[in-house]
C-alpha cells in the first residue's frame, strides 16, 4: 500500500505492523516490509 500508493506513510505501517506481529518476530517482518517496499518501487 505505501510503495503503490503513498496513501499512508513508512512510518505508520511499520508501526502498525510491528504491533501486530509477535513478540520475537519484529526484526525479521520490518525487513520482509522493507524488502516488500523496495521490489514495488523497481516497477
Amino acid at each position: 500500500i505505501v510503495a503503490a500508493t503513498n496513501v499512508v506513510s513508512v512510518e505508520s505501517i511499520t508501526k502498525a505492523v510491528l504491533n501486530r506481529v509477535p513478540p520475537g518476530t519484529e526484526d525479521v517482518n520490518k525487513r520482509a516490509l522493507e524488502l516488500g517496499m523496495s521490489l514495488l518501487r523497481k516497477e
